[in-house]
């Protein structure tokens, strides 16, 4: 269900204006209906100032809807119209033109996700789709929120600057469990309350549950969850008649009597056994570890194939073989290709990484300026930092600084530091790039103001995919093997990798490289030639 959010966050994000005929046919291949359960219609509702409400209504109304109004018309600051829904039918219907920021309960839940740049549900309320009259199902709201920055700020008053409008789930509580799990057993049943600081609302009750909550003879238990900031109390009640009570009261010296004989009988098998196991152990590891390098080595070639495809083809899209593109066909087409780019990034390191673990890494080393290397990466990274708003530093030596190793490997290993210092330094931060010379050794070094890792965390940076929690890390995409990479590459140029970090002050990474020996110039000592006298 958070996918289809961030899906549609992601729609807005990557378009400056999205129709209500681009809605429909987005969300057409979701196919809402059979595979989400219990969701009520996917919506969109921007933000208007007061200003704006008289041009919102007359767009609106010229699309087709003349009698489309923002309610309830009281008079605001601001309001979030329902401007699409989808499907837009039946009773769906009646959330258009609804404001949804003109009710305590959404309010505050939308505030959360504004100010928190991530989903947040409401608590439970009367959704507009019920009809008057009938007993309502208790709902609930989950809203994105989507920026006109195309990403989300730093900061919390940027944010509440920046808010475009938020991409929102109803759902009915009946609908969403009653579809997900079966409700004709009646040996079991459970409740669920939604509970937060003030309320404890019931929000369902399983259809066993009430006959079995009068019996005396039942076995209960209950569970806390946390729904996308929301607390759900699940209690639940089984009936013991299923289980075997012969056996529950059989008397302690037949238990005593069981459990020695297992005790006994487990000792003689394990004699029997352990010696053949310990025989067999150590080849059965190795097999598995060879099967798991090669289906993750067959996998990443498998994936590269088509994703290298896919990349062409979308490269001469945007380069417009197929076509003048507009505005917004570009935009998408330049998301699909960074998006593309960063799977194939991926797809490489994984096949590094079986390669590694199969120990089947082949290094072509060949003399090369360290100089050049380190300024191409600054320079293709340098619009990813822009981007980012973060200020990078290059310090490089005029003078060639050669060394000797495979400069495909070399390069994806530097490439992951500088990329890693970028992911994980904030909005406006600061990097800097040295590469300088100590004795023989060449040392390559990126310094960043970024979150910093906690000294817990710092013993698992280098292991295979591992993740450090932080601020960010929700934020950033990745493997988790960037810097296992980097510092396998670093071990097999006979190098050294080492991180200093402290939290929420930054990090450095430093990498060291023996230098090239430089050639000793030689020349042949000749005899002077006699003279006459």
């Amino acid at each position: 269900y958070e996918q289809i959010l961030r899906g549609g966050a992601g729609l807005f994000d990557a378009s400056q204006e999205v129709s209500r005929s681009e809605w429909r046919q987005y969300l057409a291949a979701y196919d809402i209906a059979n595979r989400y359960p219990g969701i009520q219609g996917v919506g969109y509702a921007p933000v208007i100032s007061a200003s704006q409400l008289p041009a919102h209504i007359k767009a609106v109304r010229a699309e087709g809807f003349p009698t489309y109004n923002v309610r309830p018309a009281t008079p605001r600051a601001v309001y979030t119209s329902v401007l699409y829904i989808e499907p837009f039918k039946d009773r769906n219907l009646r959330a258009f033109g609804y404001d949804m920021y003109s009710e305590p309960v959404r309010r505050e839940s939308m505030n959360e996700a504004r100010d928190s740049g991530q989903p947040a549900m409401s608590s439970l309320i009367r959704l507009i789709q019920e009809p008057e009259g009938a007993t309502p199902q208790p709902g609930f709201l989950i809203y994105q929120p989507v920026y006109a920055t195309h990403a989300v700020p730093t900061k919390v008053d940027e944010r509440r600057q920046q808010i475009k409008g938020y991409v929102y789930l109803p759902f009915r509580t009946y609908d969403l469990i009653n579809n997900t799990i079966s409700s004709s057993e009646q040996n079991y049943g459970f409740r669920m309350f939604n509970v937060n600081n003030r309320t404890r609302e019931e929000m369902y009750v399983s259809p066993a549950f009430a006959a079995l909550d009068t019996q005396a003879d039942t076995a209960r238990n209950t569970a806390t969850i946390e729904v996308a900031g929301n607390q759900w109390e699940i209690e639940g009640i089984m009936n013991q008649a299923v289980l075997n009570r012969n056996i529950t009261k059989r008397p302690g010296s037949v238990a005593f009597g069981g459990a020695l004989f297992c005790i006994l009988l487990a000792g003689f098998v394990y004699l029997l056994l352990g010696n053949r196991h310990r025989a067999l152990s150590e080849q059965q590891e190795e097999g598995i570890k060879a099967a798991k390098d090669e289906l993750l080595a067959l996998a990443s070639h498998q994936l590269r194939t088509p994703a290298t495809g896919v990349k062409q083809y979308v490269g001469m899209l945007r380069e417009g073989f197929a076509g003048k593109l507009t505005d917004t066909q570009q935009r998408l087409l330049d998301k699909a290709y960074e998006s593309n780019e960063r799977q194939l990034a991926t797809i490489n390191e994984m096949l590094f990484v079986a390669r590694s673990d199969a120990g089947q890494l082949r290094m072509e080393r060949e003399n090369f300026d360290l100089c050049d290397m380190v300024r191409d990466i600054a320079d293709e990274q340098r619009g990813v930092i822009s981007q980012r708003q973060q200020k990078l530093t290059v310090r490089v030596p005029k003078r060639p600084i050669m060394i000797r190793g495979d400069k495909q490997y070399l390069r994806m290993a530097l490439e992951n530091v500088l990329s890693n210092a970028t992911k994980y330094t904030r909005n406006s931060g600061h990097i800097t790039v040295k590469l300088s010379t100590q004795g023989n050794r060449a040392i390559y070094a990126v310094q960043d103001t970024g979150v910093g890792v906690a000294k817990k965390y710092q013993s698992l940076l280098f292991q295979k995919f591992s993740r450090i929690p932080n601020e960010l890390t929700n934020q950033v995409v990745g493997s988790g093997i960037g810097l296992y990479l980097a510092k396998q590459v670093i071990d097999a140029h006979r190098g050294t990798i080492r991180f200093e970090s402290s939290e929420d002050k930054g990090s450095t990474v430093s990498i060291s490289l023996p230098r090239t020996p430089k050639s000793k110039k030689t020349s042949s000592s000749r005899r002077a030639a006699p003279g006459k006298n």
